[in-house]
């Protein structure tokens, strides 16, 4: 027997806040980074400095980050004004101190959903009946041995691949999988290493070489040629590109900007939330405030958008 779900006001409420953070993402961050990314990988890839790569996979992964969020929250709240529930899509990727921790928070549902029904079958374990909890979930405990030899090697690739593809046919897709298991791979036999470095050093120390790695997967996602990716690459490998920027000042500005608003917005968030709980004058007022800025920015940039990246998977 169908079960409607119950008709509650708050979930209208949370609904519409969703939708409005969604496009408060689409058209006030991810629309406005866009123009920027676009110039910027228009520039032929010589011309490029070893810090304008790394600026531009920056810039494009904020772009694609806030865009594929900003469609997550959308569908998220459209779907909680009719009383139902999903399960979150991201939990703040880029903030992730390990590869592995880096799927658990990025595009959950289909992280999951390939870990199930494709990584773990191919690695010989057992399929589980839940796609929750991203792609590097641990596997259970009579599964460790299974998954933990060479078969379980040549399953994250051929999964990462296989993935890859998932995105669209073409070889560079394939190569922002395989770079993705590289870092995997990189991750898991780095134990004795990162056992050094315990606690919050710990997790600071894999973050930093964890977001820019991740951030130059984007390259080959964005240029869809292999050719121009390994020409980007490259240019991190000379010494000489290092000495100067081909791009305007307000492209470093910009991407400064913005990583600071990545780091800080958990802490806002969970700030705004516990003064939203105490629900006294000042949350009050805090709340409204801070939702009158949202609606009034969303209405200011809002304009026929550019189409939902995702869109094209």
């Amino acid at each position: 027997m169908d079960v409607r779900p119950k008709f509650e006001s708050a979930n209208i409420l949370i609904g519409i806040e969703r939708i409005l953070g969604g496009l408060f993402l689409k058209v006030v961050l991810a629309d406005n980074i866009a123009g920027f990314v676009n110039d910027g990988f228009a520039v032929p890839a010589g011309e490029l400095s070893a810090i304008d790569v790394m600026t531009l996979a920056f810039l494009f992964g904020f772009q694609i980050y806030f865009d594929f969020a900003a469609y997550s929250h959308i569908a998220l709240g459209s779907a909680r004004l009719m009383g139902i529930t999903f399960p979150e899509n991201f939990r703040y990727p880029y903030l992730a101190s390990s590869p592995r921790e880096y799927w658990r928070r990025w595009h959950i549902t289909l992280s999951s959903w390939i870990r199930d029904y494709l990584y773990l079958p191919l690695a010989g374990a057992q399929v589980e009946d839940r796609s929750t909890g991203g792609l590097a979930a641990a596997t259970l405990p009579d599964q460790r041995a299974t998954t933990s030899g060479s078969r379980a090697w040549v399953a994250l690739f051929l999964t990462w691949a296989i993935m890859g593809l998932w995105h669209g046919a073409a070889w560079a897709f394939v190569l922002w999988g395989l770079w993705h298991a590289g870092l995997i791979a990189i991750y898991r036999v780095s134990g004795p290493l990162r056992s050094l470095f315990p606690g919050r050093i710990g997790e600071v120390a894999g973050w930093l070489w964890t977001l820019p790695l991740a951030m130059l997967a984007w390259i080959p996602f964005r240029t869809q040629s292999i050719d121009e990716t390994l020409i980007m690459w490259g240019h991190l490998l000379e010494p000489s590109r290092w000495l100067y920027l081909g791009l305007r000042e307000n492209y470093y500005l910009i991407a400064a900007i913005v990583m600071i608003l990545v780091i800080t917005a958990p802490y806002v968030v969970r700030t705004l939330s516990a003064l939203k709980e105490s629900n006294g004058f000042a949350a009050n007022a805090a709340h409204t405030a801070v939702l009158t800025v949202v609606i009034a920015l969303d209405l200011l940039y809002l304009r026929p958008v550019n189409q939902f990246i995702y869109f094209q998977f």
